[in-house]
């Protein structure tokens, strides 16, 4: 019998409709084939695809990495899905699983500032120091 593949209680909507329909279907793959992969590879293979958008992001290459993004935000789903198709889900994996999402947030948010920042950023906010 094939192990149910399933999403989370808390996912949002854009997981719903668009993300789970693809991460399901990957996470499908690995298993019909038994392909040795870990939830924790998947989970590194996703932090690593974020790190590739928020450098994409840097070179000026905003649509090719706001792709890399959801891309990631879809791998992201693999691994819990693996995890618990093969019942093999643990605190430790999900805690080096929420580390390396919050990293890959920061990295993306960084990234952005930075292009904002170069920019000129947000225009309706400045810190005079001097008046101070």
């Amino acid at each position: 019998m094939e192990p149910h593949i399933s999403g989370k209680p808390t996912d949002g909507p854009i997981s719903k409709i668009i993300n789970r329909k693809i991460s399901t279907r990957i996470t499908s793959y690995i298993l019909s084939r038994n392909l040795p992969v870990t939830p924790n590879q998947i989970s590194l293979l996703s932090f690593l695809t974020a790190v590739a958008a928020s450098l994409l992001y840097v070179a000026r290459l905003p649509a090719l990495a706001g792709v890399l993004v959801q891309t990631s935000s879809i791998i992201d789903g693999v691994d819990g899905e693996l995890a618990r198709a093969r019942r093999i889900s643990n605190p430790v994996g999900a805690f080096v699983d929420s580390i390396l999402d919050r990293l890959a947030d920061a990295l993306i948010i960084i990234s952005l500032t930075i292009i904002a920042l170069e920019n000129g950023g947000y225009t309706g906010f400045s810190l005079d120091l001097q008046r101070y």
